[in-house]
């Protein structure tokens, strides 16, 4: 039996057909096109294809799997292709990009966010990884484009970036190993295109299967090139030891670039060693397996030029297919947060900035209205305390009077620092990143943002560094919605009610980049509460609340109609 980690829980798993039906949902969600997965005899290295309509033949590529797991091996492709054929021609898309160790696993990620799965296929350090898109993406350039520079950037294997790729499925034999593969890691988080913009551009250009046609003959080749003592005699070798075949190929392949020769003149080398050492002779995915080697070998002999620029990972669309992409809005709360939003709720000091948030973080987690919004459903979030220390907030809270429930102990989660947590600050950034990646909230209450930040938040760079770090990693990567409590600047003379969006104290920069702004301004015994932008709904008209005994919230007057089209503010949810 393996074991796979989902955010730091481990549970057994087999090769049941529940757990294949989960992990090819997964991989596949509620696309359709076809399936393929080939098995191979290990005996006589004899391959077969497959094709499996999905989702329609679901179950059969299932009972497939589990059929031949015991007498040969099974593979398939994480792509989905458009017709009963596993060319690239016929690629259609698909819902992952990868890459795949052959032995040695990275120390560290740089710039990489941790795989959605990690399985390990026959031995350790080798493994398949694989990241969860935000969406289905049918440019095969991009996909590989992406596979390529995490394969180059990882230390991973370089035949292995192809669209076309085939991989083994968690659950299944490896038979010269002996070994069941394993789900080590599941995380359903998805990525976006974006995530991998900063991984770095290849020094080379990767050859694929129709990169090289013209193969040249080995003898003329090895008369043309003054060869080592120390090559020659590997070259002649009439055989390799197992588990020594693939490293002798690859030294080969470095003695070759070392001499000068073209990748061509290398390809024809390997081809007559692997005949006579048989690492990949017979297979089909032989000149695939050397053509990797080759990259290896180019990528620390780099001589060739790169043929043309490289590609971009940044997606262009047509109009067409802008509009047919399937992502929509997910609201938190109806018409006032979407989840990945940005919310700001500002207000002078003692008004209830942080009891409001509190009250939209008890309701947020228990799924319960609040004043005049519905929230449909209960989500988990971080309250993360600043301002307030650990004793002084439990105060606060027991004053709250918040009613336990089953849903508030599992969803709502406090964070009580009493001090800045620094969001500009690398390393801090990590060590939030594995909170989240440790409790999974589906968003994050800041208290507050000024805070938070623990600069001169009126620094243009500053704030844009910690919005990019805010924008990147917690909503796109980690696909939460973000709440700061947030302080406008001080009234002055000519401006004695500071509750404007252009009020909020700092950078202009921080309520450019909010999609919701919500200011409190005391009115006598009462509060007001306007909506200074909502970039994803209209605007509502200012409504009044009240502060109960408990230090709850009613609104006492009309509540937050919305505002007529003609009276929309400059700042509109049509800006961006």
């Amino acid at each position: 039996m393996g074991d796979y980690q989902i955010m730091g829980t481990v549970h057994p798993l087999g090769v049941t057909p529940a757990e294949l039906s989960e992990f090819f949902d997964f991989l596949f969600g509620d696309q359709t096109g076809f399936v393929y997965s080939p098995t191979k005899n290990p005996v006589t290295d004899g391959f077969e294809q497959y094709f499996f309509e999905w989702p329609r033949e679901k179950k059969a590529l299932i009972d497939h799997v589990n059929r031949y797991t015991s007498t040969h091996e099974v593979y398939y492709g994480p792509a989905l292709f458009s017709t009963r054929d596993a060319t690239k021609d016929s690629f259609l898309g698909t819902n992952v990009v990868w890459a795949e160790f052959d032995g040695v696993l990275p120390l560290s990620l740089i710039n990489v966010p941790e795989p959605s799965i990690k399985i390990q296929s026959s031995t350790a350090g080798h493994e398949h990884w694989y990241w969860k898109l935000e969406y289905f993406v049918r440019d095969q350039e991009i996909v590989e484009t992406i596979s390529q520079r995490l394969t180059y950037h990882l230390k991973a294997d370089l035949s292995c970036w192809n669209a076309n790729r085939v991989l083994r499925p968690p659950g299944t034999l490896h038979h010269e190993s002996a070994k069941k593969t394993q789900l080590k890691r599941f995380d359903p988080r998805t990525h976006t295109l974006q995530t991998f913009a900063t991984l770095p551009e290849l020094p080379i250009k990767l050859l694929g299967i129709g990169d090289i046609h013209a193969i040249p003959e080995t003898f003329p080749i090895i008369a043309k090139y003054r060869f080592s003592e120390e090559a020659i005699e590997l070259f002649r070798s009439k055989a390799v030891k197992k588990g020594h075949r693939s490293s002798a190929l690859t030294k080969l392949a470095h003695f070759c670039m070392e001499m000068g020769m073209t990748n061509a003149e290398t390809l024809s080398m390997l081809y007559n060693a692997d005949e006579r050492w048989r690492k990949y002779a017979g297979r089909k995915d032989q000149k695939e397996r050397l053509l990797g080697i080759i990259n290896y070998a180019r990528s620390l002999h780099p001589v060739d030029p790169v043929a043309e620029a490289p590609s971009s990972i940044f997606r262009v669309y047509s109009f067409e297919e802008f509009m047919a992409t399937e992502l929509q809005v997910e609201w938190v709360i109806p018409e006032l947060l979407h989840k990945k939003g940005l919310l700001s709720l500002s207000g002078p000091a003692g008004i209830g900035k942080s009891q409001i948030s509190l009250r939209f973080a008890e309701k947020i987690a228990k799924g319960e209205k609040f004043l005049k919004w519905d929230i449909p459903n209960p989500l988990r979030n971080i309250f993360v305390s600043m301002e307030m220390s650990h004793e002084e907030l439990k105060y606060f809270m027991e004053m709250m009077a918040m009613k336990e429930n089953e849903l508030l102990k599992q969803n709502m989660q406090i964070m009580p620092l009493g001090a800045s947590i620094r969001l500009n600050n690398k390393s801090a950034q990590r060590e939030l990143n594995k909170v989240i990646e440790k409790h999974q909230p589906e968003g994050i209450i800041f208290d507050s943002f000024g805070v938070a930040v623990g600069e001169d938040i009126s620094s243009d760079k500053i704030i844009f560094e910690t919005l990019d770090y805010i924008h990147r990693t917690l909503r796109l990567e980690y696909g939460l919605f973000v709440w700061f409590i947030h302080h406008p600047r001080k009234e002055q003379i000519g401006n004695k009610k500071p509750n404007k969006l252009d009020d909020l104290h700092g950078s202009g920069y921080f309520g450019r980049a909010v999609s919701t702004a919500i200011s409190l301004w005391q009115v006598g015994k009462d509060i007001e509460m306007s909506c200074l932008k909502l970039r994803m709904a209209q605007q509502w008209e200012p409504f009044r609340i009240q502060r109960t005994p408990d230090l709850d919230f009613r609104e006492i007057q009309g509540g937050p109609q919305k505002l007529p089209q003609s009276l929309m503010p400059e700042e509109s949810h049509l800006d961006y």
